[in-house]
């Protein structure tokens, strides 16, 4: 079952969709908005988007205003993934790796690139987790105290969590004495809006559990299901979804916390990915692959239309 998942995490894998509530463990209340009465209007001007772009050998971390216009690169050095703002919007944590230098490390800066701080390094994720490797699926409690994120430990695909403040980590030095497992067999873990749960993708579909890891609840059954993340009000869950007799194929799907009224709101050709809510939960901006070619779309939930954000993207997060 091991190997099986690693070549999913380098392949992708996909499989039918089944949806399974079980009743087991509690999980929070669906309310009664959805895409069709989503408020008209577009996302504010002040909101921001994260994105990721190769140049060269490097891979660097954008931020641009929330129609995807006024881009700036944030990032100047290394292989830069996994972005996630803080709750305030104003510092932004993300992974960096080196060609040069083995290992990854967390580290935040703020909004506008400056303020580099360490998070946690390479020394100190080994002391906590065995291997490493794997590093990402950032993402920054609502509270702004901790920071889960995934890692491979004795093989296995693992979600952490950490303590972590806007201005620098809680852990002395960057050590990972700190860092806690709260899932084996998890990855993409996204925090809920009041804190109080983890949705993640693993290798047999999305689960949701406690914030704790304890009663874990299968969302969708899927082996290709992945990127899950919440709406600002925690009463939808986007994720992508592909399916295994298909190539480079998957769509966006949305979905109750209770596991009902599943959708899927885009049909491109290609893959799409990454997806994430404006602050306005009007528009869901997701990444487009065909071939070599990605972009970052944004959908407006009420009409089904799509818009062209940025050319040549990745991995998008809209500003909490």
């Amino acid at each position: 079952m091991k190997i099986i998942w690693l070549l999913c995490l380098i392949v992708g894998c996909s499989g039918v969709l089944v949806q399974e509530p079980d009743g087991e463990s509690p999980i929070p209340d669906a309310s009664t908005s959805d895409a069709s009465t989503a408020d008209a209007g577009s996302t504010g001007a002040t909101e921001k988007l994260l994105f990721t772009r190769t140049v060269g050998n490097e891979q660097h971390i954008f931020v641009a205003a929330a129609d995807g216009t006024g881009e700036q690169q944030l990032t100047t050095q290394g292989f830069n993934f996994s972005a996630t703002w803080s709750p305030s919007g104003e510092r932004i944590a993300f992974a960096r790796g080196s060609m040069t230098v083995p290992g990854f490390a967390l580290y935040s800066m703020a909004s506008n690139g400056n303020g580099l701080t360490d998070l946690l390094t390479w020394e100190g994720l080994q002391q906590a987790v065995q291997d490493g490797s794997g590093l990402g699926g950032l993402s920054w409690s609502p509270d702004g105290t901790s920071l889960a994120f995934h890692a491979i430990d004795l093989w296995v695909p693992s979600v952490f969590v950490m303590p972590v403040a806007e201005n620098g980590a809680n852990c002395p030095n960057g050590l990972g004495a700190c860092i806690i497992k709260v899932v084996d067999w998890g990855e993409q873990p996204a925090w809920s809006p009041d804190g109080q749960f983890l949705v993640f993708a693993s290798y047999d579909g999305v689960w949701i559990t406690q914030s704790d890891g304890s009663n874990p609840r299968k969302l969708v059954s899927s082996r290709s299901a992945s990127d899950p993340t919440w709406s600002p009000a925690g009463d939808v869950i986007a994720i992508s979804v592909g399916d295994i007799s298909v190539v480079d194929e998957a769509d966006i799907f949305t979905i109750r916390p209770d596991g009902s009224d599943m959708r899927q709101v885009t049909t491109l050709s290609g893959r799409e990915a990454h997806p994430t809510f404006s602050r306005d939960a009007v528009t869901i901006a997701f990444s487009h692959q065909t071939g070599q070619s990605k972009e970052v779309l944004g959908l407006n939930r009420a009409t089904g239309a799509t818009t062209l954000l940025v050319q040549d993207a990745d991995s998008p997060v809209y500003q909490p």
